[in-house]
């Protein structure tokens, strides 16, 4: 594991447009790192005739402004009201977490591999990679499989979820779960000198909790020195809730011994096999003790206990997978399918998000083909369940651009009040996704935007809308009229490159798309100028989703399948995976 590849693949949350990238950061790493260094050693060193003072206090200084900084959020949907926010930390201080991570991947990876439970620890990907880990469960079967195997001897499945795992991960708990609990605190409780004492001596658990301290320090100044969460989105997150469940893996199976329990783990999802009721009743109140020593709870309302025999598969996911797409009728099909679809959308209305997005897919990967005769009735349904559910714009937006010689007129206009509709609907309650995804979708077939929109979503200050908007508005004369851009260029200056903002602020004036309140404002802070020096920059207006080609029929009018697997598209995805294991099996 490299820094580059966490940084080229593990940074960026998968859930945004395509428009954001982290390549040149990953190229330029070993000169952002070298001139950083030079840049910090002139600010601090001493300078002669300067008073100790003095000099204390300008250090002082460097590190407090340098020291830390905000993460920016992306909201997106976590059923019917509930959101789950992504967060994407400042480069600055990111750079210092994969680098920690990956010095350290081979000792991480033993304590992954010691896990009994977990399906989900994870491994570097090494062909063809779209991330810099997946999870060590490669596929839903081979999940699925490994749940049935652990409770062929047990009669009863006790479910439960970890409460607001990544949201609630408490930082200093990092060493507990590298060292283990006791040895942590032992060698918290040494002093510098000993600690040196024993780093200089070769003592592996002293330069394991060093560095695990370092990560726990590196990890708090990306989120303003908060030690209760971790960023939700880039790879790095993964890999530290891991580590922590990793360890409860390890601490359950101890202290179950007795009960010789079997279990999986997916995530913060554990699945634990008994054979009585009291057995089952002993492994909540034990679990949720273990979890209290690692400041976490149990999510009471998730709790479930299930006697053997149960189904375990959903009734939505065999009603679809059954479904059968008729040749000589393809829209009577198209109806009795979203009709369906619809169906079980009204009778799973929490889970809406996850029901279209998998539904969806057969369309998206064009394992059902939509013909020219059959494309109107299509997009109306497309449309109509795009508005009910905006979670799954990233997938119409493919869609669209797969089928986009069927577009007319007509199409564009529907495409533009559905984007007018979905903005108007969510900018105001700051919902990214949902908003950034529509901005796109306008982008991609040059429909232009009203002023009144535009401000709308303007008022958001949201980091990854308005660079959309932007350069829509700037690049492309795609937002009518004059938006109030100048409510952005008054936030522009101080320290707003190490706020929440610090992505559009960057973006934005290194593009000249925005005029900053303060003049010089990449120039004044020397981690960014390095940035823009090298012209490392975090969104290209450019880039677009990677179709999926159609299938062409052969000489012998026999069709031959081109289209590309989840797998082998280069195209960002929404929570795939995610949706996979969590939708397709019942156990789950």
């Amino acid at each position: 594991m490299t820094e580059e590849k966490l940084i080229e693949l593990g940074y960026l949350p998968k859930e945004l447009p395509p428009g954001f990238v982290s390549e040149s950061l990953a190229e330029n790493l070993e000169v952002v790192k070298s001139e950083w260094l030079s840049f910090e050693t002139s600010e601090t060193e001493r300078n002669e005739g300067e008073s100790r003072s003095h000099w204390n206090q300008r250090k002082a200084d460097f590190y407090s402004k340098y020291g830390s900084s905000q993460c920016a959020d992306f909201s997106i949907s976590k059923g019917k009201l509930a959101r789950r926010v992504l967060r994407l930390p400042n480069p600055k201080h990111y750079l210092t977490v994969s680098e920690l991570i990956s010095n350290n991947w081979e000792s991480y990876q033993s304590l992954f591999e010691s896990s009994p439970f977990s399906m989900s620890f994870p491994v570097e990907v090494a062909e063809n990679p779209k991330r810099a880990v997946k999870t060590f469960s490669s596929g839903v079967p081979i999940l699925r499989n490994e749940i049935l195997k652990r409770s062929v001897r047990k009669l009863i499945q006790v479910k439960i979820d970890i409460s607001k795992f990544y949201p609630t991960i408490y930082t200093h708990t990092i060493p507990w779960s590298i060292l283990g609990k006791e040895s942590a605190k032992r060698l918290f409780k040494l002093s510098k000198a000993e600690l040196a004492a024993l780093i200089d001596a070769g003592d592996s658990g002293a330069i394991n909790y060093i560095n695990a301290d370092k990560l726990d320090t590196a990890i708090r100044a990306c989120q303003d020195r908060q030690s209760i969460g971790v960023p939700i989105g880039p790879d790095t997150s993964h890999i530290i809730a891991e580590l922590i469940a990793c360890r409860i893996d390890n601490i359950i199976q101890e202290r179950f011994n007795d009960l010789d329990i079997e279990a999986v783990r997916f995530y913060d999802d554990y699945y634990i096999f008994v054979n009585t009721f009291d057995e089952a009743d002993k492994v909540i109140k034990g679990l949720q003790l273990i979890l209290n020593e690692y400041q976490l709870e149990i999510n009471d309302k998730k709790v479930e206990i299930s006697e053997y025999p149960f189904p375990f598969e959903n009734d939505w996911v065999t009603q679809l997978n059954q479904f059968e797409f008729k040749g000589t009728n393809k829209q009577n099909s198209l109806k009795h399918y979203f009709s369906l679809l619809w169906d079980i959308g009204a009778k799973h209305k929490s889970r809406t998000d996850w029901v279209f997005k998998y539904a969806l897919r057969t369309f998206e990967y064009r394992t059902v083909e939509i013909d020219r005769n059959s494309w109107e009735l299509f997009e109306n349904l497309l449309f109509k369940t795009s508005l009910i559910q905006p979670a799954i714009l990233d997938i119409t937006t493919r869609i669209l651009l797969s089928y986009r010689e069927y577009l007319n007129e007509e199409s564009l206009i529907k495409i533009g009040i559905l984007v007018r509709d979905i903005i108007k609907i969510h900018a105001s309650i700051n919902h990214s996704f949902e908003v950034s995804w529509a901005l796109w979708l306008a982008k991609s077939f040059n429909i232009q935007i009203s002023e009144e929109t535009a401000n709308s979503v303007i008022e958001t200050k949201d980091d990854f809308s308005i660079l959309i908007l932007l350069c829509m508005s700037r690049q492309m004369d795609l937002v009518q009229g004059n938006p109030n851009f100048e409510n952005i260029e008054t936030i522009l200056q101080d320290d707003v490159l190490f706020s929440k903002n610090w992505l559009l602020a960057y973006e934005s004036v290194k593009k000249g798309w925005l005029n900053p309140a303060e003049n010089d404002l990449l120039e004044n802070n020397g981690f960014f100028k390095i940035l823009s020096d090298l012209d490392i920059s975090f969104f290209n207006c450019e880039l677009q989703l990677t179709t999926i080609p159609r299938r062409e029929a052969t000489d012998n009018n026999e069709t031959v399948e081109h289209y590309v697997t989840p797998e082998q598209s280069t195209t960002q995805q929404t929570d795939l995976e995610e949706i996979e294991f969590i939708n397709v099996s019942g156990i789950l």
